[in-house]
């Protein structure tokens, strides 16, 4: 039987090569999906470690006691016990570098350092080989107890010089103590992106919110020097750092370390020890998009492997059928059923037990390729248990599909078999279609009812279903048209159009075909429209998250200096932007406060939504006209009529002004007396900006005061500024003093405050050049009780409440997400000045953002201008990101899938009409011999293939952009936790059309193909021949 077997084969070659190529198909359909999932979720592994920041990618282990505790003893022996640690737990330590050794003093911020021009917070260290990673500016490195080094830009600060005694005081109520260094050099720090450093503050020089001075740290030559300064009981930090190396591990390695880092920290508590590592993070992070993934294999690889068992079935059906005479003359011969079967199954069989090694192969090196392409670079297939399962079940659908595709020819009696026609498959096909069609229904309505998130497997099969659906109904009907159109057209006597449709309305084969196309292009359609889609929306999200096309993130010490710098790198403000970005909490939710040099917005920021005209229009609304700022060089000169003055104690005359370094100074100018009164006082050390003028009563008193004081000069040095006092839109009342009884007002003779008031407060006249409320776009709810409120006071830079005006509203803002207030980066700079410092602000993230364009070397530049930069992100590098990301992978999968179900359908047009062309070919060349004309016999054959193939491409088109209407507001398109706002379904762009052009170019060449070849066949020589 096998040598029949293998004869029938290379007799066959071309129908063989066929069934051989199907196997392959389904073999590496199968195996795609689970391959391809393991393959992106080892990628998303990656992205994520490798998207670590140098201070992060460290696991720190450390012990917090005092002179009781672990920490005081000989650091030696914390190492050995965590190393004994790590050793009981080998796939951490895979992971980890060597160790920097620690120990650290800074008593909660309580330790300080005085002896200098200010006393300052200090963080006392000692670190190994510390010195290493230090450039000496002057002295050296530390080797003795009594010696200290220290950052020259703190030495500078605090002025201190070398040699100089530097005295740490550890700032502990009770227990205080002191101890003094010499100071024998001042460093600079190599590189603080070195992983050396590890999370550790040890650069933090600057100011807090209160103003107080903190100096760099300070290192010491080893730990016992920093616990004799922390004193017996005063807890110190003895530590170690491991730098997570970079090799990523094994996804599934995953579980294992989560397991183990779980443990460790388990039985260091118990030892009461510690660790700080974001890996649990990382990995929990990376679990959703895994998890996303994974969902999508059933909903690709179950259609597309169902796609090719029935072209295989197709095909199986149409070879045996094809085979009928041979059959039917091994039953006249006498073979068996057993016989019969192993005759009629043998090829097809044995074709796909060939075929599975190299379908297996083919899957792996389409994974392999696809990784190269658009995984995160070192990616490789991997095979895992997965794979095998899905290429067995491939293998063993196959067979069964091409042993049900034959089963009916085998099944038939010999006359059946020596038919021409095949007969009419009955109602069991009927009830198959029924069962189907009531599936794909109930798929289709739960897509319907489902809301965006769902993720049962039934509603995500809806487009397929869908597709399936809408192929049933198409052939069904096509077969009953086609009967109705038979009789019309004989009646007319249109010969052609009786053939065409006669040949639809009697073949099953063609109705098959209708339902493989028309699922074929829906799967593909759907595909090209949700990848577009989710090109168009990632596009969208970067700009939400971005709000340019490059973004740095940078250090600055204020906004002021970011904003200066920024203005003296582009002082066109064509391709860079100051901005800042305050968070905070607000309902148990995130609330973000986003500042920008707003008049450089329509030219370098990106916002949804807005084009360059609606930038522009925010732009005004945010920076409204407000008077010039009044200038000081330190001086104030102040001439002014004081009249009905009471009170019991003097008034006082006082100026409020803004320094440069950010200081509000309130100056008492002098005592206020009936008459003309003239003040010359030194207001600000430098140059400075006022605030306001005002009254204020003598500290500590509570009674009434009143008085009527005119302002009608005002100089600084030289500098006369007398023409700003008499305009009544340059001065307004402090805001917050309400019905203090203190009016303001300005005309011809000056500004002009009256005031009867028990208010205890400095009664301020406030220029008007600071804005009394800041103009905002909100998008969200108000954060106030009153949720539409367009008016409230809401912490801005540095924590302390800003009044706010809402000005427009935004779906979402770039940076702030959907809820957040975006405003305007200088105002609100000025503005949080007068309520306290803003320098220094660690809750704050300072950045600049430049267009496309943007010179390459704009980081020199600002670096030049005293901005370092200490990140970059851009669309370019976002929009690689998350298309590695698990909806765009999952999305890339459903493309790969639908491009393969196309070229199935389209091989499938090809295999029909080479099947049919024995059978075809007689019936064509008997109707030339009768008179039909050759003309009328081709328009026929043309006319019914592009019938059957054009209605369910059409209709599969318009499935799959129904499947897309219904299926893409459920699933995220930019993030498996789910995407900021409701899709943008935008239908235009360049994907669907192309997917629409290839699949009409490769059915047309299919049709073409088929056509010509039924009338090579058609020749009246087959009748002489008596070939079939």
């Amino acid at each position: 039987m096998s040598n029949v077997t293998f004869r029938g084969i290379r007799h066959r070659a071309g129908r063989s090569a066929v069934v051989f190529t199907l196997a392959i198909v389904a073999v590496a359909a199968a195996v795609l999906a689970p391959a391809y999932t393991a393959a992106a979720q080892q990628s998303m592994l990656t992205d994520e470690m490798r998207a670590m920041s140098t201070p992060t990618a460290t696991v720190t282990l450390y012990t917090v006691g005092d002179e009781t505790g672990e920490a005081y003893r000989d650091p030696a022996e914390f190492r050995a016990a965590i190393t004994a640690e790590l050793a009981k737990r080998p796939k951490i330590a895979e992971m980890l570098g060597d160790p920097v050794g620690y120990t650290d003093f800074n008593n909660s911020g309580r330790a300080a350092i005085t002896g200098g021009s200010e006393n300052a917070q200090v963080l006392v260290s000692s670190r190994d080989a510390v010195c290493a990673h230090l450039t000496f500016t002057s002295g050296h490195c530390p080797t003795g107890p009594g010696e200290v080094t220290m950052s020259a830009r703190s030495a500078k600060a605090l002025g201190f010089v070398l040699g100089q005694s530097v005295t740490v005081v550890n700032g502990q109520p009770g227990h205080p103590y002191q101890g003094s260094l010499t100071l024998v050099g001042l460093h600079e720090a190599t590189d603080l992106k070195d992983p050396y450093w590890g999370p550790n503050p040890y650069f933090s020089f600057g100011r807090d919110e209160q103003d107080k001075m903190i100096s760099d740290a300070v290192f010491v030559a080893g730990p016992e020097v920093v616990r004799a300064f922390g004193g017996p009981k005063i807890p110190i930090t003895t530590g170690l750092e491991y730098p997570v190396l970079r090799e990523v591990p094994r996804l599934a390695d995953v579980e294992t370390i989560q397991d183990a880092l779980a443990d460790l920290k388990t039985a260091l508590l118990a030892e009461g020890r510690n660790i700080d590592t974001v890996l649990p993070g990382v990995f929990g992070g990376v679990r959703a998009d895994n998890d996303a993934v994974a969902a999508a294999v059933p909903v690709v690889s179950i259609p597309l492997i169902l796609l090719c068992w029935f072209v295989l079935f197709l095909v199986v059906a149409n070879l045996t059928a094809g085979r009928g005479p041979e059959i039917a003359l091994a039953k006249l011969r006498g073979y068996q059923r057993g016989g019969t079967v192993r005759f009629g199954l043998g090829e097809p069989l044995w074709l796909i037990a060939l075929a599975a090694p190299f379908g297996f192969l083919l899957g792996l090196g389409l994974v392999e390729g696809t990784a190269s392409l658009v995984l995160a670079g070192g990616t490789h297939v991997r095979i895992d248990a997965d794979v095998f399962v899905y290429a067995l079940t491939a293998i063993a659908g196959a067979a069964v599909a091409a042993t049900i595709g034959a089963w009916r020819t085998l099944s038939l009696g010999v006359p059946d078999l020596l038919r021409r026609v095949p007969p009419r498959k009955g109602w069991r096909v009927g009830i198959v279609d029924g069962v189907l069609a009531a599936v794909a229904a109930i798929a289709v309505y739960q897509a319907v009812e489902a809301k965006p998130g769902e993720s049962r497997t039934l509603v995500l099969l809806a487009p397929p279903m869908l597709a399936l659906l809408v192929g049933i109904a198409t052939a069904r009907l096509l077969a009953i048209f086609a009967k109705g159109r038979v009789g019309a057209a004989g009646t007319r006597g249109r010969a052609t159009a009786m053939l065409t449709w006669t040949q639809i309305a009697r073949r099953p084969a063609m109705r098959q075909l209708v339902v493989l196309v028309t699922v074929a292009v829906s799967l593909l359609s759907f595909a090209a429209i949700a990848w577009q889609m989710g090109e168009h929306n990632r596009e969208l999200a970067a700009e939400d998250a971005l709000g340019a096309d490059t973004v740095y993130t940078v250090t600055t010490k204020d906004p002021v200096a970011l904003i200066n710098a920024v203005t003296s790198v582009d002082p066109q403000g064509t391709y860079a932007m100051a901005a800042a970005r305050a968070l905070s909490r607000y309902n148990d939710a995130t609330f973000s406060v986003i500042g920008v040099q707003s008049d450089r917005l329509a030219a370098v920021g990106r916002w949804r939504d807005h084009d360059r005209a609606a930038l522009e229009d925010v732009a005004r609304q945010l920076r409204p006209g407000l008077p010039d700022p009044v200038r000081l060089n330190g001086s104030l000169t102040i001439e002014a009529t004081a009249s009905g003055l009471s009170s019991q104690r003097p008034i006082k005359l006082v100026a409020t002004v803004l320094t440069d370094g950010d200081r509000t100074i309130t100056a008492r100018l002098g005592d206020l007396v009936e008459g003309r009164n003239t003040f010359t006082s030194t207001v600000c050390p430098g140059p400075c900006r006022l605030v306001g003028l005002g009254l204020s009563r003598f500290p500590g008193s509570s009674d009434e005061i009143s008085a009527t004081v005119t302002v009608s000069g005002m100089a600084s040095g030289d500098t006369d500024l007398s023409a700003t006092l008499g305009d009544p839109a340059n001065w307004r009342r402090l805001a917050g003093l309400g019905d203090s009884g203190f009016l303001v007002s300005a005309d011809g003779t000056g500004l002009r405050m009256q005031a009867r008031s028990v208010e205890t407060r400095d009664l301020i006249a406030e220029h008007a050049s600071i804005p009394a409320d800041l103009p905002a776009v909100i998008a969200g709810e108000a954060p106030a009780d009153d949720k539409a409120a367009a008016d409230f006071a809401y912490p801005g830079l540095n924590g302390v409440p800003q009044p706010f005006h809402v000005t427009g509203s935004a779906r979402i803002l770039p940076q702030g997400g959907t809820r957040g207030l975006f405003t305007d980066l200088g105002l609100l700079t000025t503005q949080a000045t007068t309520l306290g410092s803003v320098s220094n602000l660690s809750t704050v993230v300072y950045q600049v953002w430049a267009t496309a364009d943007a010179p390459a070397d704009l980081p020199q530049r600002l670096a030049a201008a005293g901005i370092d930069v200490t990140g970059t992100d851009s669309m370019t590098a976002y929009l690689d990101r998350v298309g590695r990301r698990a909806p765009a992978l999952s999305l890339r999968l459903y493309l790969l899938a639908g491009g393969a179900a196309v070229l199935l359908a389209v091989g499938s047009v090809l295999f029909t009409a080479q099947a049919a062309s024995a059978a075809r070919g007689y019936e064509v060349a008997a109707l030339r011999v009768a008179g039909v004309p050759r003309k009328v016999l081709r328009r026929s054959v043309a006319y019914e293939y592009v019938i059957v193939v054009g209605v369910p491409l059409l209709l599969g088109v318009a499935s799959g952009a129904v499947a897309s209407k219904l299926m893409i507001p459920l699933i995220p398109l930019v993030s498996a936790e789910g995407d900021s706002l409701p899709p943008d379904l935008v239908w235009t762009g360049p994907w669907p059309p192309a997917a629409v052009a290839v699949t009409l170019f490769g059915f047309a060449a299919a049709v073409g193909v088929a056509v010509r070849t039924l009338r090579r066949v058609g020749r009246a020589s087959r009748l002489r021949e008596g070939e079939q």
